[in-house]
């Protein structure tokens, strides 16, 4: 009896180290479905940028100055003759008010005319207005000669300097011999003396201190020349001043090639 019991519980233990492991059901995860479909969602981007007008217009005053008024804003609709934008007066009143005070001057001493030379700067031709202008005609008129000077762009309207009476125009040497291009001329160097005398002027070229400025400037066919090289300028005493009738002409020379 106790060999049967023994045989089976041997049996018993045989069976329980055979039998398989249970299986462990893994969870149920979540899914995100979507059903297939037209799609309602309105795609958009978004973009930087400027609106501008198809057609622009650049306007710009002749002269500069200092704006004080400005009557439009930028995309405002604007008609035609609107003043758009002003500026401040009291610089071209100055010069007119120059120009007046010279003309008067010399209609006093028209005698003198043919002696002397009247030398107005670029910008103070530029900001005279109409009636600036006017007085400088005047002065031609009665036999004055202009002059224009302290020039520091030669995109000039040579039809309107001759036009109000000028006869020279002063370019430093600098400028000729190789400035032409920064200055804006639209001829080189060599062809800007027959531009200019197309329109009736002179060429005078100033601040020549050297030979060599002076062998450059013969191949430009200038009038004349003006420079420490022909005469530097000496300090005057009080006492020493002439009267107006008996002062010597300025140090400007003809300007040629021998033969």
């Amino acid at each position: 009896m106790k060999r049967i019991i023994s045989v089976a519980a041997i049996g018993s233990v045989f069976l329980l180290g055979c039998s398989k492991p249970a299986v462990v059901e893994e969870p149920v995860r979540a899914v995100k479905t979507i059903t297939v479909g037209a799609d309602t969602y309105a795609a958009s981007s978004e973009y930087t940028g400027e609106v501008r007008a198809k057609l622009e217009s650049r306007l710009a005053f002749r002269v500069g100055g200092k704006m004080i008024q400005r009557q439009a804003e930028l995309g405002q609709p604007v008609k035609a003759g609107q003043v758009l934008a002003r500026l401040d007066p009291q610089d071209y009143k100055l010069a007119a008010d120059a120009a007046r005070a010279q003309t008067v001057a010399a209609q006093t001493n028209r005698d003198l005319a043919g002696q002397i030379i009247f030398e107005f700067s670029q910008d103070a031709v530029l900001q005279a207005g109409i009636e600036g202008e006017k007085n400088l005609t005047s002065l031609a008129t009665m036999g004055f000669a202009l002059s224009m000077d302290h020039v520091e762009s030669l995109k000039l309207d040579f039809l309107r300097l001759k036009a109000i009476g000028f006869r020279h125009l002063k370019v430093r040497s600098s400028t000729l011999t190789r400035g032409m291009t920064g200055a804006g001329a639209y001829v080189a160097a060599e062809d800007f003396k027959k531009l200019l005398t197309r329109h009736g002027l002179n060429l005078i070229a100033e601040r020549v201190e050297d030979e060599k400025t002076v062998v450059q400037l013969l191949d430009y066919a200038v009038d004349y020349a003006q420079g420490y090289l022909f005469g530097e300028p000496r300090a005057v005493r009080e006492d020493s001043l002439k009267p107006i009738s008996a002062l010597e002409p300025a140090a400007i020379i003809p300007f040629r090639k021998a033969g």
